[in-house]
């Protein structure tokens, strides 16, 4: 067995209107302030989403300039009751064995508008490994969203970007969404998450490295495309040059406002520059092949189910107080203060506890050779 779960569709910017009287359970016809743009098949939101009387009315006809009639209600509603355009009024959840394989339509379920967090399927014969997709879907014109992205029965990861977005919706405490801006969220979350990625880079942790491998030089030719050999890169950590089947040497950059044309190069001491998105080598290589050490660009969190790459899983609660105070700076500025001295107290935390994830020696002392290093820390020779 397995309950899953789609999130409540963004209802932002859609056409609103408000009733003129009260509505009854099984009335047909609707008194609204205004049906301009109101058209036939339309499907309307009755309350806000995740009222527990909330409930989705098709739109049969329109009448004049205030009144609509309507599928049958179910729930009673005052004068002056929202109406909120809505595309569709189901869920279709999608099934597969594997997160890339071939999705089947497993049931198509009534949208829980009375549910603030979305609307759930029980699959019955499902299990923890199995993944899933829904749409939304309208049942009478039969349009379908686009599929939201994959996730497994087991659950969304609290470090997962979904895990994070909805601890923030409940700590700024908006079941229903309606100050929340998801696709803000999104951009919010990735700003600290990048943050976080550049101080571990300033701490000169080697978290997060990435080796080229080796990678060939070709006799007479002196620059190479870095686009074309690496992912993403961002920032050289050590280049290694092995010259006509030479052993590695470790390459130091060269600033080519101290270049001469003039200098001979050595092999066994070689140089890199970069010149755009290319590196240069000198003296300019006959053969072999060089490795690079790198950092790629910052990793971000696009779809609901990616998750924070280690070491910042650990971190969630900063990224959460991160949201508070960009939220805070819209709808809370009393609150944006505290929320700013919460991240920078975490902030703090997190570049202490990089930094003491390593050992540290002093900054005059480098191991060049592991075997030098004794079983105790203090012990080098």
């Amino acid at each position: 067995m397995a309950l899953i779960w789609a999130s409540p569709p963004n209802l932002d910017n859609f056409v609103q209107t408000l009733s003129s009287d009260d509505i009854n359970i099984g009335d047909v016809t609707t008194l609204v302030s205004n049906n301009y743009g109101i058209v036939a098949g339309y499907n309307f939101l009755v309350e806000n989403y995740g009222n527990e009387k909330a409930e989705i009315i098709n739109v049969t006809g329109v009448t004049g300039n205030n009144s609509i009639t309507n599928t049958a209600y179910k729930f009673p509603h005052s004068v002056d009751t929202q109406l909120t355009y809505i595309k569709y009024d189901t869920v279709n959840f999608y099934s597969s064995a594997t997160q890339t394989g071939t999705y089947t339509l497993l049931a198509t379920v009534p949208m829980a508008v009375n549910y603030p967090d979305g609307t759930f399927y029980d699959d019955s014969t499902g299990s923890a490994t199995a993944w899933y997709r829904f749409t939304y879907f309208n049942s009478i014109n039969s349009v379908e969203s686009v599929v939201s992205d994959s996730f497994q029965a087991a659950g969304i990861a609290d470090e997962s970007l979904k895990g994070i977005i909805d601890r923030f919706v409940k700590q700024a405490n908006d079941p229903n969404e309606q100050r929340i801006d998801r696709v803000l969220a999104v951009k919010w979350v990735n700003e600290i998450y990048r943050k976080m990625q550049q101080e571990v880079r300033k701490a000169d942790i080697q978290y997060g490295l990435k080796d080229s491998g080796a990678l060939n030089l070709t006799s007479g030719v002196e620059t190479y495309d870095l686009t074309k050999v690496l992912t993403n890169p961002a920032q050289i950590f050590r280049v290694w040059v092995a010259g006509n089947g030479a052993k590695y040497q470790e390459a130091f950059p060269l600033d080519l406002r101290d270049d001469d044309p003039n200098y001979t190069y050595s092999s066994y001491s070689p140089r890199y520059y970069f010149q755009d998105t290319s590196i240069g080598f000198k003296p300019t290589p006959v053969s072999g092949t060089y490795k690079i050490l790198y950092y790629a660009a910052p990793v971000k969190l696009v779809s609901a189910s990616d998750t924070l790459i280690y070491p910042y899983q650990d971190y969630t609660d900063m990224i959460v107080d991160y949201l508070m105070f960009r939220f805070s700076q819209i709808h809370k500025p009393t609150e944006t203060d505290m929320y700013q001295g919460l991240v920078e107290k975490r902030m703090n935390e997190f570049k202490d506890d990089i930094v003491n994830r390593q050992i540290q020696y002093p900054d005059f002392v480098r191991i060049i050779d592991p075997a030098l290093l004794m079983t105790r820390d203090e012990d080098v020779v």
